[in-house]
């Protein structure tokens, strides 16, 4: 529609078109090597093809001023559209630069993950070490008590025998049996 456009407008301007093909054929040629330079990375293709076309869009400026009505309304055309393409590279930049900052933020934010699961796997065995601790702490004591009561029955039943002996020796003597 925009041909038609162009010659209900403006006729038949073949200069304009020639250039505008020979531009085309130019950046569709550098286009197509920004996948194979491996000098450059695409992010800095991207900023090159900016920067040419940003001159390109100064030199139709140029050349608005000293062209015709016809010719200027053309180079208004070429201009924006020279514009949008402008506006599409740097929203793809744009676009590069937030995937990039994103891609950090979640190798950051696994890196956080990470960290918090094992300060709370420590957190956990600290924990079990810290109840561990306890019961130790509580079998020792009773093993204490134990061995303390254990001592004091001992000592009961060492008076409760001698006790014993001597009330049974205090019997067989006033029964008169003799205990081998």
């Amino acid at each position: 529609m925009g041909f038609l456009l162009d010659q209900a407008v403006f006729g038949t301007v073949e200069s304009c078109e020639m250039r505008d093909n020979g531009i085309r054929e130019q950046r569709t040629s550098e286009s197509m090597n920004i996948g194979f330079n491996t000098d450059k990375s695409p992010e800095e293709l991207l900023r090159q093809e900016l920067r040419k076309l940003r001159e390109e869009n100064n030199t139709l400026r140029l050349q608005l001023q000293s062209q015709s009505s016809h010719s200027e309304l053309a180079a208004l055309k070429k201009e924006l559209s020279i514009a949008h393409e402008c506006h599409r590279i740097e929203c793809i930049l744009k676009d590069e630069a937030l995937k990039s900052q994103r891609n950090a933020q979640e190798v950051a934010l696994e890196a956080l993950h990470e960290q918090h699961g094992y300060a709370a796997e420590v957190a956990s065995l600290k924990g079990e070490l810290r109840t561990v601790r306890g019961r130790l702490e509580a079998a020792k004591a009773e093993i204490y008590e134990a061995q303390k009561r254990n001592g004091h029955l001992r000592e009961t039943y060492r008076v409760l025998g001698r006790r014993l002996l001597e009330f049974g020796a205090g019997i067989t003597d006033a029964i008169g049996i003799e205990l081998d």
